[in-house]
This record gives C-alpha cells, structure tokens and sequence, in this order.
C-alpha cells in the first residue's frame, strides 16, 4: 500500500512534507525497538518532535501508521526474529554476536 493510501490529508507545503516525513522515521525506529505491541503514538510523537494531533492530522489511526511503514515493519520483523533464534542456538558468545551484527547491517 502505497504512502498517500494512508494519509488522512496529504501535505502540501515542503514543511509539511518534512513534518510527515519525520513522523515515518520515528515510527520506523521506534516499531524497530518495541515492536507492534508496545508501539504508542506518544513515544512517536516525542521523537518527531510533533505532538501526537499532529499525526492525527496525516494518519487516522496508529494502525495506518504502522501499515505506512509495512515494509520497514517487516524487515524490522524479520530482523527480530532471526536475533531471538540465534539465542537458542549453540556456540559461543562472539559466535552469536557476529550472526546478529550480519543480520543488523543487512538492508
């Protein structure tokens, strides 16, 4: 789904795009911290530097937030599992942390 698809108005002024902008990287890093269930749009805000009616004001809901970001979502989804099996698995300490940092630095 495409970006416009889920913005409630779509910004018009480059300060505007900017703000919008700002409020998809935070939503980016903060769903790749917490992940779906402790996503909140307070933390959102907060690290956009906007208040949360601001992002009302482009996105109706957190849920079309969140599907904005889908493909960043899943990769940030694919990334956290293959770090929470490479816990279960055997070998050593440095083993473990040079499997996550190839998973981290994969695009």
């Amino acid at each position: 789904m495409s970006l416009e698809n889920n913005l409630r108005v779509a910004p018009v002024q480059a300060r505007a795009k900017v703000r919008v902008e700002a409020i998809l990287a935070a939503a980016r890093a903060h769903y790749a911290q917490v992940g779906r269930d402790s996503f909140d749009l307070d933390t959102v805000a907060a690290l956009a530097g906007c208040s949360v009616a601001t992002i009302y004001r482009y996105f109706e809901s957190p849920t079309t937030l969140l599907d904005a970001i889908a493909p960043d979502r899943d990769r940030a989804e694919i990334k956290l599992s293959a770090i929470r099996n490479i816990q279960v698995m055997g070998g050593s300490t440095e083993e473990k942390w040079l499997a996550v940092e190839h998973i981290l630095a994969q695009p």
